[in-house]
């Protein structure tokens, strides 16, 4: 007796090469704001970085947030400053929340890799900023913020379209 096998195999599933790749106040496509006292005004757009073209961002629990914040005064702002990261759409008219509203204290750590904030991301899950998209960096603080001489990183991983499939 000949016994027949299905050679029926599951379609192949979409591919995707994903770069490492690290968001910072000196990217080309970053544009930035100083905040005035902004005590009771709720957060205010520190950084806005907007996806390029052909280009897609994925956020996840395992990428991390580190910012340092000067005042006018070149001093460091007060540790109970609030910060978070917000990707809106093109039209900045909706939001997602990756980095919950936090004392900038929690932000603060360059160096040490347990320290570091991680992404407000369900582990196991991704957030995309797609192209066109914002990722937005907000902060409420009680005096002047100069935004030219503070600084962030924000990790995350870069996909180029012909590459991105969802």
């Amino acid at each position: 007796m000949v016994t027949k096998t299905s050679s029926k195999t599951s379609p192949p599933q979409p591919k995707f090469k994903e770069e490492a790749f690290k968001l910072e106040r000196t990217l080309a496509e970053i544009t930035e704001t100083d905040i005035a006292v902004s005590s009771g005004e709720g957060l205010q757009t520190i950084w806005r970085y907007t996806v390029p073209t052909g280009i897609n961002l994925i956020f996840s629990h395992a990428d991390v947030l580190s910012a340092y914040l000067e005042n006018s005064g070149a001093a460091e702002v007060a540790a109970g400053s609030l910060i978070d990261v917000i990707i809106e759409d093109a039209d900045r008219q909706a939001h997602r929340t990756i980095f919950n509203e936090s004392r900038y204290t929690k932000v603060k750590e360059f160096q040490d890799e347990d320290l570091k904030a991680h992404l407000d991301v369900e582990p196991g899950q991704v957030v995309v900023a797609r192209e066109g998209e914002h990722v937005t960096i907000r902060g409420n603080v009680n005096t002047t913020l100069d935004a030219s001489d503070s600084y962030f990183n924000l990790t995350c991983k870069r996909v180029r379209r012909s590459l991105f499939t969802v």
